[in-house]
């Protein structure tokens, strides 16, 4: 009687997600109209003798897209013989015709985002080409994606993709870009025609483990496929066997995912689908809540006009990130956890924790066993070569020569001036970060300000305290 409850509950919220995400027909003739009406303006714009032709792709062409969106991908198919720089200043050029709301922007290689009404549209230059196995630039497949889709549905698997899509947003999990590292829009598709359905597709989920591997067209078929792809979730692109199509999906992303489907089918809640919206929390209460950690924070922020991708640039923040948490190991300083915010235009926080912002004067270091073969050059260095660092020792315990040595540095903010100062070239900083126009490091309640400045940074630094993903909300208590 129970296991029936849950079920007309599970179909209850479906249903309810259903009619949430599934444009009406007022809708999605709207958007058909506009899509005929731009496909229409960029063919007018190419000039007569240029073989360019436009093309739909996403979730739009597809007819996978949800109710609300209002980004429109259009691809411009370039002859191959085309130069690179040829594709970026004539779709530039096309762009400029049809509106003077254009953004250049750069992935693998430039594309132009219009606004035009309430659309979004980008026009993005590729290759034509008669195979994925000849593509020139990673945008070359996207085409042959749209055919295979387009190919394997129907309007019935569409909507359950249209759910699959919502849930991932829901439970922050969905985007392939730099800052998420998530489940693409392509990727949802190939999950449920792989499963079938949205609820088959989480069950399947539940049972995932590191290294899943799904090979839809058994190109893999009596082979082992992990030993080509090392990405924790292998789904083989059907029009492309050499490529991983979850290649942008992170661990935590994937174990993300496979928590919140087994708890949804135990639980089944709207609210996955549609959390309630987070509320900014005052600069005191984030102030509080850092101080009840009874640890230090340490905010290293940058200041630069980026003027770079979000694609190029999260990288090089991750990068830095990872750079600045080695340098404070390196000096025994504990990281409890660390991450960085930025606004993607001229500003940089990253965020390091640590048990303690001191370490003591001493540091213990342990030589060679007694009569080892680089005894001599152990004790020659300590007595001799860095005599100043010794605090006490050379001592034998145990087996083995000891020194206590005294630290360059024992405050973390020190440590971090100096490097970034002074030796900012042994760190292996990305170029972003080393052409930054000014950096500060602030210890603490030293971030007030930039709080008070940035709601979406005191946003980013209430989550990464608070770290409880929003759909563990929804769980009774009675589930435990």
């Amino acid at each position: 009687m129970q296991e029936k409850k849950e079920t007309r509950k599970l179909g209850k919220v479906i249903e309810e997600a259903k009619k949430r995400i599934v444009p009406d027909k007022e809708e999605t003739r709207k958007v058909n109209d506009f899509v005929q009406t731009i496909l229409s303006r960029i063919k007018e714009k190419i000039a007569e003798e240029e073989p360019i032709k436009p093309l739909l792709v996403g979730s739009i062409a597809k007819n996978t897209w949800i109710r609300g969106d209002r980004d429109i991908d259009i691809f411009l198919l370039f002859p191959p013989e085309t130069k690179r720089e040829d594709l970026k200043a004539k779709t530039l050029a096309i762009g400029r015709k049809i509106t003077r709301n254009v953004m250049e922007r750069f992935a693998e290689h430039p594309y132009v985002r219009m606004f035009i009404n309430e659309f979004q549209v980008d026009l993005v230059p590729c290759y034509k080409v008669n195979s994925s196995l000849e593509i020139k630039s990673s945008v070359d497949r996207t085409p042959f994606h749209v055919e295979y889709v387009k190919k394997k549905t129907n309007e019935e698997v569409k909507n359950e993709i249209r759910l699959l899509k919502q849930f991932m947003k829901g439970i922050n999990v969905y985007g392939a870009e730099a800052k998420v590292g998530g489940f693409s829009g392509y990727l949802c598709e190939l999950l449920i025609i792989h499963a079938g359905s949205f609820i088959d597709l989480l069950r399947k989920a539940t049972r995932w483990r590191r290294k899943q591997v799904i090979d839809i067209e058994g190109y893999y078929r009596g082979k082992d496929p992990t030993k080509i792809f090392q990405e924790p979730l292998i789904v083989v692109d059907p029009v492309d066997p050499l490529r991983n199509a979850a290649a942008a999906v992170t661990t935590q992303k994937m174990y993300e995912f496979i928590s919140a489907s087994s708890f949804f089918l135990e639980n089944p809640s709207i609210n996955f689908f549609f959390p309630p919206k987070e509320k900014t929390p005052t600069t005191n209460t984030v102030i509080d809540l850092m101080k009840n950690r009874e640890t230090s924070f340490i905010f290293i922020v940058y200041k630069s006009h980026f003027n770079v991708s979000p694609e190029i640039l999260h990288p090089q923040l991750k990068k830095t990130t990872e750079a600045m948490a080695k340098l404070l190991t390196s000096h025994d300083f504990e990281i409890l956890d660390k991450t960085y915010w930025t606004n993607e235009l001229d500003t940089a926080i990253f965020i390091i924790e640590l048990q303690t912002k001191r370490v003591p004067l001493i540091k213990k270091h342990v030589g060679p066993k007694i009569g080892m073969k680089n005894q001599e050059n152990f004790l020659k260095k300590y007595l001799v070569e860095k005599r100043e660092e010794v605090i006490s020792g050379p001592y034998i315990e145990n087996e083995r020569w000891i020194v206590c040595l005294k630290r360059k540095f024992t405050e973390a903010t020190e440590l971090l001036n100096h490097y970034l100062t002074l030796e900012k070239q042994e760190l292996g900083l990305p170029p972003l970060i080393k052409k930054a126009e000014s950096f500060k490091v602030l210890l603490n309640t030293e971030i007030k300000e930039l709080m008070d400045q940035f709601n979406g940074f005191r946003l980013s630094l209430t989550r990464y305290l608070k770290r409880k993903p929003s759909w563990l909300q929804y769980i009774h208590e009675s589930s435990f």
